[in-house]
């Protein structure tokens, strides 16, 4: 019985962490890699240019959250450009985009 019972409460707090996460914001990091490349990390994922990121970015449903993780002054017109570009999509496809500065 008390093996039946701690399964549940396992089974319960499972769930309750997959349901936390699937709110959570996926972090989206562009970085300069040496121009004209560009590094995109989006959650676990890694790319080197917009067009594969938005490929995997389609399999995400709308209304999904990103948190985009800035740079600040000194970044490269390709990172920028990335960066613009990746709002744009998310933006059109009916996700939620919010911005974060990296220092």
């Amino acid at each position: 019985m008390r093996t039946a019972i701690r399964g549940l409460n396992l089974k319960g707090t499972a769930k309750q962490y997959i349901e936390a996460a699937k709110e959570r914001p996926v972090p989206v990091i562009v970085n300069d890699a040496g121009s004209p490349n560009v590094q995109i990390i989006a959650g676990q994922y890694n790319y080197e240019n917009v067009a594969r990121l938005e490929r995997k970015l389609a399999q995400f449903p709308a209304g999904k959250s990103f948190a985009m993780r800035r740079a600040l002054a000194g970044t490269a017109a390709e990172t920028r450009k990335a960066i613009a570009e990746i709002e744009e999509y998310l933006t059109r496809s009916g996700m939620r985009v919010s911005a974060c500065k990296v220092q």
